[in-house]
């Protein structure tokens, strides 16, 4: 099966592709720039370049495709991608929908958000509601796979988190740390878009998928500390005085670490059933307790560079 993917240079998508390529599939990688092409040409990986903002370049990049997997989206808007959400996670899921219509694909399987929902206060949650609004509307055959935090190699949320202790003596805990969460790893969330995409079952079906077990934040910072050897002490910080504190930051760095919707994320919590995976796809996915290997050897000057807003390299392990 010939299989366009979306946001195959991500995070996600690395995990996929050689998924894909394992299960005898034909991914082609939607690559925006040449060194993304590059690299997914030296993997032995077709690729098409364009992006979900241009729908030209995606009508040639779908020619031929049997199925899409769209995972291109943003969580954070900024720099050229100031207007992301609803350009990239909204319109963009638009145009990739109605290029795999007229293409004829027989299938979309779409990633998004445990919580989507229409709630204006929560503008990146809306966006992937809207964005599985379009997918619907354009009647091509489709699934959604709602996921909760992901973590693994490369990931933004537990490196940083990982970072924050390393480089800092206190670490601030939003909210108290009690928001409620149900980590996936990486190759779980490929593991669930495989099985999606090969399933008879899967187009109509909205998923909510999480891993084995829900934790508190708070628990969740300690976890990362302890993978990465660090020893900050943890305080509470009510979520006003994080949000003040973040939004200072965001003004202050060309790329903070956190924005301010990222911690309405947080303090929504994102989480579902906890058999979710199994219930679905028949698997029992990995706890993040025993996946967080990718954290060792954070060394004192790279978990700076995170807390400045520098991205994560990707790490063996776990």
């Amino acid at each position: 099966m010939r299989v366009l993917v979306t946001g195959a240079a991500g995070f996600v998508g690395c995990a996929l592709i050689p998924r894909l390529l394992e299960a005898g599939h034909e991914p082609v990688a939607l690559v925006r720039d040449p060194e993304a092409a590059a690299a997914m040409a030296g993997r032995g990986v077709r690729t098409a370049r364009g992006d979900v903002r241009d729908p030209d370049s995606l009508a040639a990049a779908c020619d031929g495709a049997d199925a899409v997997v769209h995972l291109a989206a943003v969580i954070r808007e900024g720099g050229a991608d100031r207007d992301g959400f609803r350009a990239v996670n909204v319109e963009g899921t638009r145009n990739v929908a109605e290029a795999a219509r007229a293409a004829g694909a027989g299938r979309v399987v779409m990633a998004s958000a445990i919580g989507a929902a229409d709630d204006p206060a929560m503008r990146f949650l809306r966006s992937r509601r809207e964005g599985e609004r379009a997918l619907a509307d354009s009647g091509v055959p489709h699934c959604v796979l709602r996921f909760s935090v992901v973590f693994g190699p490369g990931d933004e949320f537990m490196n940083v988190l990982a970072a924050m202790c390393r480089a800092l003596p206190v670490v601030p805990l939003a909210g108290g740390g009690r928001a409620m969460l149900q980590p996936i790893s990486v190759g779980d969330a490929a593991r669930c878009l495989l099985a999606a995409l090969e399933s008879d079952e899967a187009p109509g079906r909205t998923y909510e998928l999480g891993g084995p077990e829900l934790i508190e934040y708070g628990e969740l910072v300690r976890l990362a500390a302890r993978a990465a050897g660090a020893r900050a002490a943890l305080v509470g910080v009510p979520m006003p005085l994080m949000r003040a504190a973040v939004a200072a930051m965001e003004m202050a760095l060309p790329r903070a670490p956190v924005t301010v919707e990222q911690l309405r994320l947080l303090d929504a919590g994102s989480f579902g059933e906890e058999d979710s995976v199994a219930a679905a796809f028949g698997f029992a996915p990995e706890s993040v307790r025993d996946g967080l290997g990718y954290l060792e050897g954070i060394g004192y000057l790279e978990a700076l560079r995170m807390c400045l807003g520098a991205a994560p390299r990707r790490r063996r392990g776990g």
